[in-house]
């Protein structure tokens, strides 16, 4: 292995795995200022808000720059999706054996007060279980 890509490997794991909550703020944004628009619609502001407004890093090294998050090992949370799940999990997912992330006490307070209750009963989750 190359020097660089020796650099970029240890880069990665020297941090920690941890939740990013910035993707489904901004498309929670986006989707409380356009409720009168047609579903598809939505969906399409929603992505472009956040391909827009999505903060971008380039690390030393890179030669293929981007990735969800600003960080390298973050994961992102799609609370449009299913929104039990990770409330469920919040207190536990960073102890679990298999992918474990750290999540801060702020941003479990933002998911359980703002990204939680918006998403209860709107999610993919329950208009596939209304069917």
């Amino acid at each position: 292995m190359n020097r660089r890509i020796t650099g970029l490997k240890e880069q990665l794991f020297k941090e920690n795995r941890e939740i990013s909550l910035e993707r489904a703020l901004l498309y929670t944004w986006s989707y409380k200022i356009s409720e009168e628009e047609p579903v598809i619609i939505r969906r399409a502001e929603a992505i472009a808000n956040v391909l827009n407004k999505v903060k971008i890093s380039i690390r030393e090294g890179e030669l293929i720059a981007g990735n969800r998050t600003i960080k390298p090992r973050s994961g992102i949370i799609s609370p449009e999706m299913d929104p039990y799940w990770i409330k469920d999990e919040l207190d536990t997912i960073e102890k679990r054996p298999q992918d474990p992330f750290y999540i801060n006490e702020e941003d479990k307070k933002t998911y359980l007060e703002e990204l939680y209750p918006y998403w209860m009963n709107k999610s993919m989750k329950d208009f596939i279980n209304s069917k």
